[in-house]
């Protein structure tokens, strides 16, 4: 700040010809105790009754940046103003030297000269990591830690909660600092940024206990210099979607908990317009390809355009749906069976949702044929239109003494629905009077629902009902209210975000040979788990079941965390998947590590 300006914030200022004499504004000062000078480009207060530097600058709002002098030229008009100051200190918090931020943007680094200014170099000065204290502490505890580009960065993340620091200039002495902690690198998204991430991660790969890396942006084009970073990142949030911290920080950790591992690379990819179009997905973990599951999935996606976690779920739902409700995990009360609601969300065209379904039916086509010709629906539009899909019997008590039926009601009580236009059925279940969420909600859970209407007392238990839908990411967003998200309706449903893989301009043939061995596997499971009934975890797999619960069920809040609730439920149920693909009935390591992997 200015001398000037810094001096008129206070009362009775005297000039004595080297300093300023004044009233402290931090107690009730009558006889000018506070004086004001001026050395190596910094305000020095001192305070002759004894306050403190801080209660003085708070006493008339300053701040400690405020007592460093702004360069001048010449004609005396500021050439540069000092926006932020980084300290860097030692274990013990002592100060060895500073990043100064100027305004136009620039960087000076500065020491302490034991005068109370500074010395514009850094000669002899130990070199430390931007905030050395919180990383020993998080490194103690075995925390999480995310590298950014700069000091301004990590400071945006502290406020969040995160534990942060700046790898711009970081070296291999500082790695001991962080070594039993995971290791989040967040990049800026320009090419240069791309070079100093990837230096970065060459001196911290193999010396910390895990490293990822993450792109914020990594769906825009890559400039070469003057990319978007972190703060960027969260500014947006708050500023575009009214996000609170907190919501920022889960997004953040979503980011996080699906990055890739760092992996070196010879150059920096440098992307074009047509190129960041079509860019693929992460590639989903290998686990999520276990068993009889992953081998039909990775014969059909090689013979489709569709997106390989389109298969796999879209394989899952079929699979639990056509086995029925015998087999279950119990939790307390509880009983889960395997029905799934999945729904997709990709672009009309490029999402190949409809493809994908097309492959899935022709891997089950003749292995129940009265299955698919009574059991597969779609058109969803009312409650009541879909309990009379899977209604128990209709009677009427006559003349007060018998009962006679009306209506055998539905006897094969598995039902699949496959609705290529989700965004209808999101619509019409906000319709005032529609029952269809609330009767879609008691099929998820008990298989039990019924219509209370007096006309129409339609009635169902132990239904078997599982969902297929197919939506744009648009249409999710213009549809989906956040009543559904509170209700619980939402997280009763896998979403999906899928692409297209490939292109294939001319098609591609199943192998008939080996689908058809496939499908006698297939024949065999499905026939197994019609006759099985409580399931289990096998002694390994509670140890890990145990380890993940408490993450499952609290990792997440705000807007994710309602629509992810039911994560322990859906880990379940995909885990007792896995191992009926297996021909088991207890649920081992492996089925369970493949169930969290989907998840």
């Amino acid at each position: 700040m200015e001398l000037n300006k810094f001096v008129e914030k206070f009362e009775k200022v005297k000039d004595r010809k080297g300093y300023y004499s004044t009233r402290c504004p931090s107690h009730n000062d009558q006889n000018n105790s506070l004086s004001i000078r001026v050395r190596n480009e910094k305000i020095q207060l001192k305070c002759f009754t004894g306050c403190s530097v801080d209660s003085i600058l708070s006493a008339v709002g300053l701040q400690i940046k405020d007592l460093y002098i702004e360069p001048f030229s010449q004609n005396g008009k500021a050439q540069k103003k000092i926006v932020e100051t980084y300290d860097y200190c030692d274990e013990k918090g002592d100060l060895l030297y500073q990043n100064v931020r100027y305004s136009p943007k620039g960087f000076v680094q500065r020491r302490p000269n034991g005068q109370g200014g500074f010395d514009y170099n850094l000669n002899d000065v130990r070199r430390v990591p931007y905030r050395l204290r919180e990383l020993i502490e998080a490194n103690t505890e075995g925390k999480d830690i995310f590298l950014c580009e700069g000091e301004k960065d990590a400071d945006n993340l502290r406020k969040l909660g995160f534990t942060a620091s700046s790898f711009k200039n970081w070296k291999p002495e500082f790695n001991p600092y962080i070594k039993d902690c995971r290791v989040y690198l967040i990049q800026d998204h320009d090419q240069a940024g791309f070079a100093f991430a990837e230096n970065a991660c060459q001196l911290l790969s193999g010396n910390v206990r895990s490293l990822k890396i993450i792109d914020l942006f990594a769906d825009e084009i890559l400039p070469e210099k003057h990319g978007k970073d972190v703060s960027d990142y969260i500014s947006s949030c708050k500023r575009e979607e009214d996000l609170s911290d907190v919501e920022i920080a889960e997004r953040l950790s979503v980011f996080a908990d699906n990055a890739s591992y760092w992996q070196p690379q010879s150059e920096t990819p440098i992307l074009t317009e047509e190129e960041t179009k079509f860019k693929s997905f992460p590639e989903p973990s290998e686990r999520c390809f276990y068993g009889l599951a992953g081998e039909v999935t990775q014969l059909l996606i090689n013979c489709t355009e569709a997106h390989i976690m389109a298969l796999l779920l879209q394989f899952f739902v079929y699979f639990g749906n056509v086995i029925g409700r015998n087999p279950y995990f119990q939790v307390e009360g509880d009983k889960h069976h395997t029905n799934l609601f999945c729904v997709l969300v990709g672009d009309t065209a490029n999402g190949r949702k409809g493809t994908s379904l097309g492959r899935i039916k022709e891997v089950f086509k003749g292995l129940d044929e009265d299955y698919e010709r009574n059991s597969i629906v779609s058109g969803l539009a009312s409650g009541e239109g879909l309990l009379y899909q899977v209604r128990d019997a209709i009677g009427k008590t006559k003349n007060g003494e018998s009962k006679v039926v009306e209506d055998l009601g539905v006897q094969d009580k598995r039902l699949l629905l496959t609705e290529g236009e989700f965004a209808q059925v999101l619509r019409v279940q906000g319709r005032e009077g529609n029952t269809l969420s609330t009767v879609l909600r008691n099929l998820w859970d008990t298989g039990t629902a019924r219509n209370l209407t007096k006309n129409s007392p339609l009635k169902t238990t132990d239904a078997h009902v599982s969902i297929i839908g197919h939506i744009t990411k648009a249409e999710l967003i213009g549809s989906l209210k956040n009543v559904e998200t509170a209700n619980g309706y939402a997280n009763r449903i896998l979403w999906c975000c899928v692409r297209r893989s490939k292109y294939l301009p001319f098609g591609a043939e199943l192998d008939e040979n080996k689908i058809n061995a496939l499908k006698i596997r297939l024949k065999e499971k499905i026939d197994f788990a019609k006759n099985i009934r409580k399931m289990e975890f096998s002694e390994e797999a509670k140890f890990i079941w145990k380890n993940v619960y408490t993450k499952l069920e609290s990792s997440r809040f705000g807007f994710l965390g309602k629509v992810t609730q039911r994560a322990s439920p859906y880990v379940l149920r995909l885990s007792c998947l896995y191992a009926l693909l297996d021909g088991q009935s207890t649920i081992s390591r492996q089925h369970l590590e493949a169930g969290l992997a989907v998840w």
